[in-house]
């Protein structure tokens, strides 16, 4: 998947956040979804890890790319400050079709979702922490992600973030209404 193939909705310098426009363009892009899909599944199974990984995950919507132990609240921007937790749920629902873990004790966090790099057999947990969007794998650092995966990841995140997430429905634009 090339990533300059997605289209990023502008975000809101003042809430960070981006918006949708509820019933805008038919963008979902089931190419790039079903390229996804050939690399990543959903998983019942689930992995011990930590936001290390996240919190070194930062996007530059300008050029379209992940970056790397960079923050720079002007220009880059971390995934809670780009995606909503309800919205990154409802796009991996959409991708995905798997179910959802909801946590028992939901004190800081109320549902995880799994997923696995087929290459690779990685489990990548995505979930909210205190509200905030974010993933969660065992590594302390993004240095130690391995390629493939780290690609791949990469890759995934973009998407996630794109408006080009399709609903299972005729284009839809996972969030628009038809």
């Amino acid at each position: 998947m090339k990533t300059n193939d997605l289209t990023f909705t502008k975000v809101n310098p003042e809430k960070r956040y981006h918006m949708i426009d509820l019933a805008g363009k038919r963008m979902g892009n089931y190419e790039i979804r079903d390229l996804v899909l050939a690399k990543w599944e959903h998983s019942n199974k689930s992995e011990n890890g930590n936001g290390n990984v996240n919190y070194d995950c930062s996007f530059d919507l300008s050029e379209g790319r992940v970056v790397w132990g960079e923050h720079n609240f002007a220009k880059i921007l971390g995934l809670a400050n780009i995606i909503s937790s309800p919205l990154l749920l409802y796009r991996l629902i959409s991708i995905f079709h798997g179910n959802t873990t909801v946590v028992k004790d939901p004190y800081k966090t109320i549902w995880w979702y799994n997923i696995k790099h087929k290459e690779t057999g990685r489990i990548l947990v995505f979930g909210e922490w205190k509200g905030a969007a974010g993933f969660w794998l065992p590594e302390g650092s993004h240095t130690e992600l391995k390629q493939p995966f780290k690609s791949d990841l990469e890759e995934l995140l973009l998407f996630l973030i794109s408006d080009q997430i399709p609903h299972p429905y005729d284009g839809c634009t996972s969030g628009q209404i038809a």
